[in-house]
């Protein structure tokens, strides 16, 4: 069954915001109100909004038809995931907001991403599997898991490494030998590790510097004990199974870095533009409400 259409907005007589038992409230006073109580915020943002369309403009890299389509097609499928029943347009409604109003915000959203984009650099990526023999407690649910001295540990990784020369799987040696409860059943598998994987710094170094196939020549120590890592696949040189996995986590990271540069890249487009906020230390007195009168002139603040 289709959702039913939005609701056509109410149009009153002209210059009419409400009507409350036949007294009209003016649109004049509802600007007036406005812009007393929200007008310098406003402000601010459309100066920061001005702000990034003159510098994506200077770059070269202003929002296309294409660019923003794209970005609505997205919010299209994650609204249809949130309520099957509910358009995107509905969502705008009752946001008070057009379709219109939400292509210049995404426009806006766009060029910042484009332009921050640029100093992201391109980073790689790998999908490993690793054998724990630890040395500290680390907790779990097997109890005769228990940490061994480190020469304890030594012993038994040099056992492995011998039993993968004589051609036993990593992924078999992992289910019989990894104390990592969480490797017991999967072969010691590990989600897709990034640069910025929340893992201890040893074994992400070692990790990240693995070719496809590659195991670890000697066992890394971290926090928890010794691992031996065996790289399965890497973002320049992924499995078929793995590619996607890489795009997505690829895309994930790039989102995440985009999230954490936006704003400290828009401070600093600012402070290098020249700005003069007039209402930034408040409202002028008077408020020009016809063609002609000119507004009571407020102190100026250049940036």
């Amino acid at each position: 069954m289709a959702p039913p259409p939005p609701a056509k907005p109410l149009i009153g007589p002209p210059g009419v915001a409400a009507t409350v038992n036949g007294q009209t409230i003016s649109i004049d006073r509802v600007k007036d109100l406005a812009y007393k109580s929200a007008g310098p915020n406003v402000v601010s943002r459309l100066i920061t909004i001005t702000i990034i369309h003159q510098e994506a403009k200077k770059q070269k890299m202003t929002a296309t038809k294409a660019d923003i389509d794209a970005k609505i097609a997205e919010l299209r499928v994650r609204v249809k995931s949130q309520n099957p029943t509910q358009t995107l347009e509905q969502v705008m409604a009752q946001s008070g907001l057009s379709m219109a109003d939400l292509r210049d915000n995404l426009s806006t959203q766009v060029e910042l991403e484009k332009m921050v984009s640029k100093s992201i650099p391109s980073v790689r990526a790998v999908h490993v599997r690793h054998i724990l023999i630890k040395t500290t407690e680390m907790g779990g649910t097997d109890p005769n898991a228990k940490p061994h001295t480190d020469a304890e540990a030594q012993a038994l990784i040099e056992k492995i490494q011998g039993e993968l020369k004589a051609g036993k799987s990593f992924s078999d040696l992992a289910k019989q030998y990894t104390e990592d409860p969480s490797g017991k059943e999967n072969g010691g598998d590990l989600p897709v590790i990034l640069p910025s994987s929340p893992m201890d710094p040893s074994f992400l170094e070692a990790a990240l510097k693995l070719k496809k196939g590659e195991v670890t020549p000697t066992p890394i120590k971290s926090m928890y004990g010794l691992h031996l890592i065996e790289c399965d696949s890497t973002s320049d040189n992924p499995t078929p199974a793995d590619k996607p996995l890489f795009a997505e986590a690829l895309k994930n990271y790039k989102q995440q870095q985009l999230g954490m540069q936006m704003q400290t890249y828009v401070q600093q487009l600012t402070k290098q533009a020249k700005v003069v906020n007039y209402l930034e230390h408040g409202v002028p007195a008077e408020t020009p409400k016809k063609a002609g009168v000119t507004a009571k002139p407020a102190k100026s603040a250049a940036k």
